[in-house]
């Protein structure tokens, strides 16, 4: 009975049955999606708004290097200040950060620089959360279930490249069909609105004179 049981118990279900650890698991995939899509999504909102790629080159940067320099000192925070109340602090941060872009860039309110300060700060924190949430996996498993984990974790860096990417691309698509499709029902009312004042035909017959007359005063 017990070597039937025994499979079960180190495999993948066994690990999954580790309390806590599915929830970990989960917000760990989740998390580093969003982080693709973030990255994908940054760059097509540097390139539609300010139709620059040497600054979109420069955001991902600045997204980038800040966190890779600060890593030692993330690690050093997380071993001393708890490693579950940094990662939420990064996750709120990363939060903050998208709604202040997104507010800004809204009002027609974010030039570059305060754009690339925004990405800077983002990038300070997120070791938090990358490193925090892996560092927790040794102490939910046990430790006969370290190579399950160690193995779900680097396999949650290739579903985040495969779905991370696409997700993004196919939201930004969206966005970009739905700005066309309000821009195209403001001009049918814009339309509608001049026919039905008359300002349109008068505007017609207007540039239908001065071709008439511009006609007639040729030789």
């Amino acid at each position: 009975m017990s070597t039937t049981e025994t499979p079960t118990a180190t495999g993948y279900a066994g690990l999954m049955r580790v309390p806590g650890f599915a929830y970990l698991y989960a917000s760990l995939l989740i998390g580093r999606v969003s982080g693709q899509m973030v990255a994908i999504a940054l760059v097509l909102f540097v390139l539609a708004r300010y139709h620059s790629p040497q600054l979109a080159g420069l955001t991902v940067f600045i997204a980038v290097t800040p966190g890779l320099v600060v890593s030692p000192i993330a690690g050093a925070l997380l071993d001393r200040y708890g490693r579950a109340r940094l990662v939420v602090f990064d996750y709120l941060v990363a939060a903050a950060t998208g709604l202040i872009v997104a507010g800004l860039s809204w009002l027609h309110a974010l030039p570059p620089a305060l754009l690339l300060v925004v990405v800077f700060a983002s990038s300070l924190t997120f070791p938090l959360s990358n490193t925090g949430a892996r560092s927790l996996f040794p102490i939910l498993a046990p430790r006969h279930l370290w190579e399950r984990a160690n193995a779900l974790d680097s396999s949650g860096h290739v579903i985040a490249s495969l779905l991370g990417a696409p997700i993004a691309g196919v939201l930004a698509r969206q966005q970009r069909a739905r700005h066309r499709l309000t821009a195209r029902s403001a001009h049918r009312r814009r339309s509608r609105w001049l026919r039905r004042t008359g300002v349109g035909d008068r505007g017609d017959g207007r540039r239908v004179r001065r071709r008439g007359g511009s006609h007639v005063a040729r030789p």
